[in-house]
């Protein structure tokens, strides 16, 4: 479930990311919530084991009747199912806040059940028997607690594409994972059971319906358009899903079955332009697992405010709205990796699903790699080593801020697994066991599980076991180090040539904390050594913290790679000479090696250094490595870099053209910069170099930024990237003439992103420039209340910057009061900052009291010098009169 993005992260907050080339929310936020291992609490620590199935659910049909303009539903689910255990006298169903209205059996009559807001409990006259096919329809209705509620306290949700909160929804969707579908239909909400599902929904005939598995059926009576889809392998329970909106279908096909973009009507031109590389994924995934797409469909739907990037529902993938990108954001976004990601789940994830969210990277994991390997595929291993590097630097500055193990059952919440340890940890986990296994048994262990397991549920050691069938080698150390124990190794090497040896000694240190429990890792080690003659490539096995190895080298090396394949997840610091890492950055042998190099010479400021990035820049194909050596040129001062930057900024790449653009906001009051800055922003034709421009004009500070900058406002584009930009620039300068346009554009019609951004820059510019604080206050107060999670966090953030006393009241009561626990921690946070604000605003004033009574006193102590002086040459001269009087 949702794609994450781990370029720049983290995930760290909601994590706003980056994988492959466009930002979406993502639940690594969490990584900055979950502490490990969680609180001790009564004793003990909060632990999680799969309950108990007293039934063996066979098959779910939920009759639905949607009513939009109301945003609530009725609906009938139907189970049949056998009971797996004897004497079964009751069964509970999840059940949120819905209204049950019968409960039904055609072999038990007289039912009786008692309904709480959170559970149905059915209890039968007399115990079922084993086995017996046994059925039961809850006849019931729901609706959302509130229009835009937080994703975790419903999963019905309801949308207007006008406004932020509904107003007539006209798109209704479903996001079960990993609860919430007892939000919308009584369930055992736990993926320990699959069933055959159908759907039979019935909706206003002006709205297009998807669900998963084929239609068969679709009829229209007066104003009601029903639908009857039928899912034929059985799934989980998150895994059932309903999309309704004014779709219009754009069709492609896969061997025949049919491969289908919902969009919105009027969009779709971008449809296959955005999504078309679905077949050719469709078939990559299929020879590569030796496994033919299993499913009669395959379907993605853009949905607005969908809370995630993208959720992999069996047949019917649901996509955040930026997933369809118009011709000019096309430039330089991409959704790739979403669309390989949640499509490899229908395999990994959907066919095979774990059977506890304690093995969620059986589902996460596998999705998160299979982006590297469709890159490959598509564009060759240089790309394939930069998606894995984001990979794991992903997880690495995750991991700054917690460790856990992999698979484990210590847990506050479910929500709490999806953080990087489940999806880029366990992907950069994977990679290593492909290294170490080899490609071809690499293969044979994806697709000996899903021929061993499919269609079903799955745990961790069912996946080892295949991994040891297959390779025929024990590899217990590797997951007992990798998947069931926390950290990861940091590795200090250093190297010396030993002339009259004619070796290499290379000296390792594992310096993360080694203790009882958690022993040094062990792990084979890929060596590189080139000399003016040859390249020596050897594998070493570390196995202790501190670890020694000679390598025969016939002359001096001129270079000494660690690990330069990526090989290995780790934190690696190996200090080498300027001469080696130039010669690194020109002739490495992978574009890690390079990369590395690249990195390594910004702490080396020379002309030969600046001269070889430079040349990089110039020459290198590969675009990750050339934006890498302009980051490395931004670090130097002086005006040679000036003109590096300004060069670099009008370069055919975009990334290349962002990167430069973006170094150059380092340059205060640079007419000269600001001159480029301002061309880029008026003419560049990528949005991402404009959103760029638009932010670093705001820190050079040069005049006329505002009637540069301002009629930004106005222009539309993909995701809104250049409006916001040019808010958060103006913001930034404090230009009060933009508080009328942040008013406006903080409300309906804009959409959320806009709103928000709007709402914190309100907050913002109110409190530095000391304008407007009373009607900031009062516009941002009403939105603590708002039906939108969104609004109400932007309004916390907005008070925190506006930083006034009169906001703390308000912020306690969200405090006590919000559904929402991470927004409530926001406002207890805000209000501590208004208060150390207060604080530093009070010591400041001591402060320059302080100085203001020293400044007295120095004059007052000037002026008695002075008086002392007077009085002395006074004295003096009454002296000399008296002497000459006496005379």
């Amino acid at each position: 479930m949702f794609q994450l993005y781990y370029r720049q992260i983290v995930m760290t907050a909601v994590w706003m990311l980056w994988l492959g080339s466009f930002p979406v929310f993502s639940l690594d936020s969490i990584d900055g919530l979950f502490q490990f291992p969680p609180q001790l609490k009564d004793g003990v620590y909060p632990r999680h084991y799969r309950p108990d199935r007293t039934v063996d659910f066979e098959h779910l049909r939920l009759e639905l009747k949607i009513f939009m303009n109301e945003q609530r539903l009725e609906g009938v689910a139907h189970y049949e199912f056998r009971p797996i255990h004897g004497q079964v006298k009751s069964i509970r169903f999840d059940a949120m806040r819905m209204d049950i209205v019968s409960v039904s059996s055609t072999f038990q009559p007289s039912l009786k059940w008692t309904y709480s807001e959170d559970a149905l409990h059915v209890d039968f006259p007399a115990p079922l028997p084993m086995d017996a096919t046994a059925s039961i329809a809850i006849t019931y209705s729901a609706k959302p607690p509130q229009s835009n509620p937080v994703w975790w306290d419903t999963s019905m949700f309801f949308t207007d594409s006008r406004h932020v909160v509904a107003q007539n929804a006209d798109q209704m969707f479903t996001l079960n994972e990993p609860f919430g579908g007892a939000f919308w239909f009584p369930c055992v909400d736990y993926p320990n059971d699959r069933m055959v599902t159908e759907m039979v929904v019935t909706v206003p005939k002006e709205f297009v319906t998807l669900s998963n598995g084929r239609l068969v059926d679709s009829r229209e009576d007066g104003e009601w358009l029903t639908d009857h889809w039928k899912q034929k392998i059985p799934h989980v329970v998150y895994l059932v899903s309903l999309a309704v909106g004014r779709f219009a279908v754009v069709r492609d096909d896969w061997r025949g079955i049919p491969v289908e973009y919902y969009v919105e009507a009027g969009r779709e031109a971008d449809a296959r332009p955005s999504l078309g590389k679905t077949p050719a994924m469709i078939e990559f995934f299929s020879n590569y697992l030796d496994y033919p797409y299993p499913y009669e469909k395959y379907a993605q739907v853009a949905v607005r405010y969908f809370p995630a990037g993208g959720m992999e529902h069996t047949t019917a993938t649901t996509l955040f709205e930026g997933a369809v990108i118009d011709e000019q954001g096309r430039l330089d976004h991409d959704v790739d990796g979403l669309v390989a990601h949640e499509l490899f789940h229908q395999w990994y994830g959907d066919l095979v699903t774990c059977q506890s969210w304690n093995d969620l990277w059986l589902n996460e994991s596998f999705a998160t790699y299979s982006e590297p390997l469709w890159t490959r595929h598509e564009k060759g291993q240089d790309a394939f080593w930069e998606s894995v590097l984001d990979m794991m630097e992903g997880y690495i500055g995750a991991s700054r801020g917690y460790i856990r193990p992999i698979v484990t059952n210590e847990y506050e919440k479910y929500a709490e697994m999806f953080d990087s340890h489940s999806y880029p940890k366990g992907g950069s986990v994977l990679h290593m066991l492909r290294h170490q296994v080899g490609e071809d048994l690499f293969r044979k262990i994806l697709n000996r599980f899903l021929v061993k397991h499919a269609p079903g549920l799955v745990s961790t050691p069912d996946f080892t076991k295949v991994v040891e069938e297959v390779t025929g080698r024990p590899m217990d150390r590797f997951f007992e180090q990798w998947i069931y124990r926390p950290g990861h190794p940091k590795l200090k090497v250093e190297h010396q040539w030993i002339p009259g040896r004619r070796q290499v000694k290379l000296i390792f240190n594992q310096t993360q904390e080694v203790k009882e429990g958690e022993p040094a890792f062990a792990f084979p080690l890929d060596i590189e050594i080139q000399t003016e003659e040859r390249t020596i490539r050897e594998t070493i096995e570390i196995t202790k913290k501190e670890e020694t190895a000679f390598i025969d080298c016939p002359a001096p090396p001129r270079s000494v790679c660690v690990d330069p394949s990526l090989n290995v997840l780790m934190e690696l610091e190996h200090e080498k000479p300027v001469d080696m890492l130039l010669r690194e950055l020109k002739n490495g042998t992978t574009v890690i090696v390079k990369i590395r190099a690249a990195r390594a010479l910004k702490d080396h400021p020379s002309d030969q250094v600046i001269e070889a990035l430079a040349e990089a820049v110039r020459n290198e194909l590969f675009l990750r490595l050339r934006t890498t050596c302009v980051e490395s040129l931004a670090a130097f001062p002086g005006d040679p870099i000036v003109d590096l930057l300004m060069e670099f900024s009008h370069d055919s790449e975009p990334k290349l053209r962002e990167t430069a653009v973006s170094a150059l906001g380092n340059y205060y009051k640079n007419e000269k910069v600001f001159s480029v800055l301002k061309d880029r922003f008026q003419n560049d034709r990528s949005i991402r170099v404009i959103a760029a421009a638009a932010r670093a004009m705001a820190r050079v500070k040069c005049d006329n930024a505002y009637e540069i900058l301002s009629p930004g406002l106005e222009r539309d584009s993909y995701q809104n990237t250049i409006r916001t930009a040019v808010m958060d620039a103006l913001v930034e300068l404090k230009e009060s003439r933009i508080y009328p346009a942040l008013v406006r554009f903080s409300q309906d019609p804009y959409p959320r992103d806009v709103q928000t951004t709007a709402l914190r820059g309100l907050g913002r510019l109110a409190g530095d420039t000391k304008q407007h604080e009373q009607e900031v206050l009062d516009h941002l107060v009403p939105l603590l209340q708002s039906e939108s999670a969104h609004l109400r966090r932007a309004a916390v953030e907005g008070l925190q910057s506006l930083g006034m006393e009169d906001a703390i009241p308000h912020l306690q009561r969200t405090v006590q009061n919000d559904v929402d626990e991470t927004l409530r921690e926001a406002a207890k946070n805000a209000i501590a900052e208004i208060r150390k604000g207060r604080d530093s605003h009070q010591s400041a004033e001591n402060a320059g009291r302080i100085d203001e009574l020293e400044k007295k006193n120095k004059d007052l102590e000037k002026r008695l010098e002075e008086m002392e002086s007077t009085l002395k040459r006074l004295i003096e001269l009454q002296e000399k009169t008296n002497g000459n009087n006496g005379s």
